[in-house]
């Protein structure tokens, strides 16, 4: 069963320490408990997108870390928005920073395949260093989904996917049909993804998000019947390789 959203709050006497522009670790406040979080500042579409994406990725078995939308009336730091996406820390995820080693953990990953046809399928242009955590040998987690279902994208638009570009650079051309068939067959959960249960899951009407929330899932069922042409493009004959961790911002 998919797990919910989870609600959670800053408490104005807390500690938070930056992490980054826009990202502070420090409590929240749970229904029952405090506990350590770290907290993103976000508008309402990009905070959205973060849910839907992770609620989705979570139903096709993909590694997400669980979503939170975080309250931040009253934050001891500052912030124009009212709502924060919210994760839990994961202390032994860490960024890769060398190209080599990254592309030979990928080569282990059992979940690349479907990662490359999850971006596809998000048209996600922002698969970028930080934002696929490695956790062991063979064991990634995919992070930060704000950039992803671009507005003035359509069911078809074609967008970068970095991770299809990394991984598989210079392919023979009987590689590269094989490595299209295999992401095509990966991303066969996606067409059973119960889209009314991640609108339950999101509990969007607490937060604000409903009506975003429902074009992104409205994009999302559109962008299906296009994926095995997105994937085509995505491994394409042109593809160039790029330097993955020098892609930071």
């Amino acid at each position: 069963m998919l797990q919910p959203v989870r609600l959670l709050a800053v408490p104005p006497e807390g500690t938070y320490h930056s992490v980054s522009d826009g990202v502070w670790r420090g409590p929240v406040r749970s229904e029952d408990r405090m506990e350590l979080a770290f907290i993103k500042a976000l508008p309402l579409y990009k905070l959205t997108r973060e849910i839907v994406c992770a609620l989705v990725a979570s139903a096709c078995g993909l590694p997400v870390l669980r979503p939170a939308v975080v309250l931040l009336e009253g934050a001891p730091f500052a912030s124009e928005d009212r709502f924060g996406f919210g994760t839990q820390p994961v202390e032994e995820a860490r960024p890769m920073e060398n190209d080599e080693v990254l592309l030979s953990q990928l080569s282990r990953w059992p979940r690349l395949d479907a990662a490359i046809a999850f971006d596809a399928w998000i048209a996600n242009p922002d698969r970028i260093a930080r934002n696929l955590l490695f956790r062991e040998t063979g064991d990634f987690v995919l992070i930060d989904h704000g950039e992803a279902i671009p507005s003035d994208a359509h069911a078809d638009t074609v967008v970068d996917n970095r991770l299809a570009r990394f991984a598989a650079p210079a392919l023979s051309a009987h590689e590269r049909a094989e490595a299209i068939r295999r992401v095509k067959r990966s991303s066969s959960p996606f067409h059973d993804v119960d889209f009314g249960a991640i609108k339950v899951a999101s509990l969007a009407p607490a937060w604000g998000g409903q009506s975003m929330l429902d074009e992104c899932c409205r994009f999302l069922v559109d962008r299906l019947d296009h994926l095995d042409a997105l994937i085509e493009q995505a491994l394409g004959s042109r593809q160039q390789a790029i330097p993955f961790t020098s892609l930071r911002a």
